[in-house]
């Protein structure tokens, strides 16, 4: 074997690449499958000269270097030093949406139901919403008794929210259960503040005072008898507040034409009612009448009964009408949303 120079001997070992002994692979396998908890991990080959055992860099990041077998060669496993939990929370969890950041008090009133309960000293059968723009008349309810007597009452309570209850404002009588109740379809406030119920008769009512309402005009289309067929339900038209339609057992529907008179200051004139037109809708009882909520809804109601059918009637065209549809088993049909 021949001998040659030390020194040229050293600047051969020192210009071949580093290679990894076999035997290391499977240390640095071991290495990369046990990563370090809390953030990224990964290796790279450093150079010895310019990194110590203690190395810190300007972003927060700890090199710390560590002998493979079989040799002098280092690797370097860079590690963000940060505490386990700051880097759990900032890099293992994953961000919500945009806008989705909510405190807990926020996610406890989403997730809240409110329920609020009146209960009246007598049993129940109809309600309306008062759609009145003022604060005061904000959450107003009108509700109906069911008292199989000649003396019912119509109760008008409103939601105080802060305190979480009902409110009673007033209680007046009614001849009979009322079969609706309806507020006037007004959410502007430029009319008087009227409420409509049938029953025996259509009576239109202007709430206010402690007594709840006073009785403003009291309609009947049977002018030559005392006899009235009971009403069995009734719509205000939102389109055009001066019509109300009114079902009957009689088999008849009726267009009310009202003359309220828009509010001007804290006076409006009474109110009156005449008969627009009157039709016999059905072959048997009436149960239900609605206006249409769409463009033409001034002109164009719909009504169900006991033969089983919807029948949809235009004012302008009241000499025919059109059957929507028939129950197969011609049973009767009871209410009717649009």
């Amino acid at each position: 074997m021949a001998i040659g120079d030390p020194q040229q001997q050293q600047q051969q070992q020192q210009s071949q690449p580093l290679q990894q002994p076999q035997s290391s692979q499977g240390h640095l396998q071991q290495q990369q499958q046990q990563p370090p908890q809390g953030g990224y991990y990964y290796y790279q080959q450093p150079n010895i000269g310019q990194i110590s055992n203690n190395n810190q860099s300007a972003f927060g990041f700890q090199s710390n270097l560590r002998s493979l077998p079989g040799g002098n060669q280092q690797m370097s496993a860079i590690q963000p030093q940060l505490p386990e939990q700051s880097m759990q929370s900032q890099f293992m969890q994953p961000m919500p949406p945009h806008g989705a950041l909510m405190s807990n008090n926020q996610q406890q009133q989403q997730k809240r139901k409110e329920v609020y309960r009146y209960t009246a000293p007598h049993e129940l059968y109809s309600c309306s919403w008062s759609m009145r723009p003022e604060q005061h008349s904000k959450f107003r309810i009108a509700v109906g008794s069911f008292i199989e007597e000649y003396n019912n009452k119509i109760s008008i309570v409103q939601l105080r929210e802060e305190q979480g209850d009902f409110l009673h404002i007033g209680t007046f009588d009614h001849p009979y259960p009322s079969t609706k109740i309806l507020w006037i379809p007004d959410s502007k406030g430029a009319y008087p503040d009227l409420m409509a119920t049938t029953g025996d008769y259509l009576r239109l009512w202007r709430v206010g005072g402690h007594h709840g309402a006073s009785l403003e005009v009291m309609l009947n289309n049977n002018r030559t008898s005392d006899y009235c067929a009971p009403l069995t339900s009734s719509d205000w038209n939102e389109t055009d507040v001066s019509l109300i339609g009114t079902s009957s057992i009689d088999t008849t529907c009726t267009i009310w034409q009202i003359e309220t008179g828009q509010v001007v200051g804290n006076t409006a004139r009474a109110t009156e009612g005449t008969v627009k037109t009157q039709l016999i809708a059905h072959d048997k009882e009436v149960y239900d009448i609605a206006f249409s909520k769409l463009g033409t809804g001034r002109e164009i109601f719909a009504s169900v009964g006991a033969d089983g059918s919807v029948r949809m009637f235009d004012l302008r065209h009241m000499e025919y009408s059109t059957i929507l549809f028939e129950e197969p088993n011609r049973k009767p049909l009871l209410s009717l949303y649009p």
